[in-house]
């Protein structure tokens, strides 16, 4: 078979695959997260001509994806269920993904086999899927960040500034990848006009945004950056201890109850990467990702962004790019025969799904206790039981707000200015409900028994599928059970 052929075919195989691992993943786990359904909210606002608005009419830049929300509402034009665009649009973009790796590893020395063996390592990682398949933007976000580099080594800068301004449009966050293309490829002294039309371009692509969002927010900052921030700040963790979680958080799958193990596998992952650098160190597409994963991995511990694992997801990302390079440099140094490397490849897979099938289940189980069963049916109740022109206090903003249909005051103040100075000036949540009077509460149920003895505020309705309070504890998550236990209060008459 022609070389052209058999690569060809090889990566329609491995792009097929990773769709029915895309499928089958969310088939079985099928994890939509809350924060989704705050776009999808504002994706729905945009589609019935209401305005880039989480509460109707008011101006307020509550999702960090102003470019997802776009996309979802043109979607909600034709079809109404947002979940399916949003997966189709996840699974689209990570095959986009794949593509490209593939295609910037065609700059290496590595034979198409092990090209392979490269993707098969993204494809294969549950912590990449459990982020990359969650209803959100990241897979996009990712598309667009190898489509700049990809274009920048075509000497395209013109699509890679239109792919990096779309990134920007996607998430603001990710401007630190368009500094080290710019920087890296500065460094090569014929390429740099290339790099101010790159810079140019992005610039062009995304100022239309700024406009907007300027004229229409008063701000160009997305406010869940700064709620985020003022919110996490109050419990935030010295340096190291943000250095250990994401250290322990960077391999290819993931270990519960083991934390040795995970770390252990954490260091092979990282020296494997790092010598696959070494060795493809002169590629200049495997400097920007090298030089991107170190600045990304100390922004996300100096911004303390450790408290969520998708915020580390670019991270892990370029790092499995290196480490795929990096095994596969390995065993071409110690010349393993060709059955040798697939049978390492199998046994690599089979322990990949043994370690990460318990964290799978998890997940599941919160998917389907806490946002099917719970969080859904209080939106749900409160859309059929309460006026329209209610105001819900609450802390899970996304399914209870896409479902519910009313105004919204979150906890964190994701779509709420107004919270941000209560955090910061550290009041408790009693006083902040005394001072925003909201009519009714959304709360977990041992917050609602702090809150309960003459608050002003009675019981509605609770969801405790798992029995929280008064059964034993579920040994397969007892997370999931707390976070399955909600009830809805409602201010009395006489307040």
């Amino acid at each position: 078979m022609p070389n052209v052929l058999r690569r060809n075919l090889l990566l329609i195989f491995l792009l097929v695959f990773s769709i029915c691992i895309d499928l089958a993943w969310h088939s079985y786990v099928g994890l939509v997260r809350d924060d989704a359904y705050i776009t999808y909210r504002y994706a729905e606002n945009i589609a019935n001509g209401e305005g880039f608005v989480y509460n109707a009419g008011e101006h307020v830049y509550g999702t960090s994806s102003p470019g997802f929300a776009l996309l979802l509402a043109a979607w909600l034009k034709v079809f109404r269920d947002p979940v399916i665009g949003s997966l189709g649009l996840d699974i689209l973009a990570s095959l986009l993904a794949l593509f490209l790796v593939w295609k910037l590893l065609e700059h290496t020395s590595l034979p198409v086999e092990q090209r392979a063996v490269c993707l098969f390592i993204l494809i294969w990682s549950d912590r990449l899927l459990l982020h990359l398949m969650e209803g959100m933007e990241l897979p996009l976000v990712v598309s667009c960040m190898l489509a700049a580099l990809y274009f920048m080594v075509k000497e395209k800068p013109i699509a890679a500034g239109v792919s990096a301004g779309w990134m920007l449009w996607l998430r603001l966050d990710s401007a630190l990848w368009i500094m080290v293309i710019a920087f890296v490829f500065l460094l090569h002294v014929r390429r740099s006009r290339r790099v101010v039309v790159f810079l140019l371009i992005t610039g062009l692509i995304y100022l239309p945004w700024l406009i907007f969002a300027q004229l229409y927010f008063g701000s160009v900052i997305p406010l869940t950056a700064i709620a985020k921030q003022a919110a996490y700040a109050i419990g935030e963790q010295p340096w190291t201890n943000r250095f250990m979680v994401l250290y322990g958080w960077l391999a290819p799958f993931t270990i519960l109850d083991q934390p040795v193990l995970a770390r252990i596998f954490s260091l092979i992952t990282i020296s494997v990467a790092a010598f696959g650098f070494w060795v493809h160190r002169r590629i200049v597409f495997v400097q920007v990702v090298a030089l991107f994963f170190v600045l990304q991995s100390a922004a996300v511990i100096i911004l303390n962004m450790t408290v969520e694992q998708r915020y580390m997801i670019y991270s892990l990302y370029a790092l499995l790019v290196l480490f795929g390079m990096g095994l596969m440099a390995i065993l071409s140094f110690f010349s393993l025969h060709r059955n040798s490397s697939a049978a390492l490849l199998l046994v690599y897979a089979t322990g990949a799904f043994s370690f990460a099938s318990p964290r799978m289940e998890i997940v599941r189980a919160n998917q389907y206790y806490v946002n099917n069963i719970t969080l859904t049916a209080m939106g749900k109740f409160l859309k059929q039981s309460s006026p329209a022109d209610s105001v819900v206090f609450l802390e899970p903003l996304g399914y209870v707000g896409y479902y519910s249909e009313r105004r919204m005051l979150d906890a964190v103040g994701l779509a709420t200015p107004a919270m941000v100075p209560l955090i910061r000036e550290r009041k408790n949540w009693p006083e902040i409900i005394d001072l925003l009077k909201p009519d009714y509460l959304v709360l977990h149920c041992d917050d609602a028994r702090r809150l309960a003895d003459g608050f002003g505020y009675e019981l509605v309705i609770r969801s405790d599928p798992l029995n929280f309070e008064s059964g034993v504890k579920w040994e397969n998550g007892p997370a999931v059970q707390r976070n399955a236990c909600y009830e809805i209060d409602a201010r009395n008459s006489a307040e």
